[in-house]
């Protein structure tokens, strides 16, 4: 698991009213992060300095926009425990972002689940996933090698 790191643009050129969120780096749950057979708590530490290098290295253009993790199971549905903890995200003003991506993959086969929070609930239809290629210059970048891993 680690957390999602991207940005949300507005498209009201495309549709009224409408944004769409990027997400243009996974990454890993740092060196400190606690893992067990159905539970998982990332690095905190770690990851809040890689959001941080993320939004500075893009002069502010990229930020946290989720988490992704995996289950032990062909189930990709979020636990209470999933669902819980991203709607915190969606309350606390320190995240910045009112509708958090959580991203579930099975261990043991290849389902995968999308589910973005808000704070009255969640919406599960799954967003079209593309390759860095489609993105804009402005996005594609490098970490500073101490950042990555």
């Amino acid at each position: 698991g680690g957390i999602l790191i991207g940005t949300v643009l507005d498209y009201e050129d495309m549709f009224p009213k409408s944004k769409v969120l990027f997400v243009t780096h996974c990454t890993g749950p740092g060196p400190k992060a606690k893992r067990a057979g159905t539970y998982f708590d990332r690095d905190v530490i770690y990851c809040s300095k890689l959001v941080a290098s993320y939004h500075k290295v893009t002069k502010g253009i990229l930020n946290y926009v989720g988490e992704w993790h995996t289950h032990p199971s062909q189930s990709v549905k979020p636990s209470s425990l999933d669902d819980n903890s991203l709607q915190r995200v969606t309350r606390e003003l320190g995240y910045k972002l009112e509708t958090p991506l959580s991203i579930i993959q099975s261990n043991i086969s290849e389902n995968i689940s999308y589910t973005i929070y808000f704070k009255n609930g969640k919406y599960t239809d799954n967003p079209i996933i593309s390759d860095s290629q489609s993105f804009s210059p402005q996005l594609r970048f490098k970490l500073p090698k101490d950042m990555e891993r």
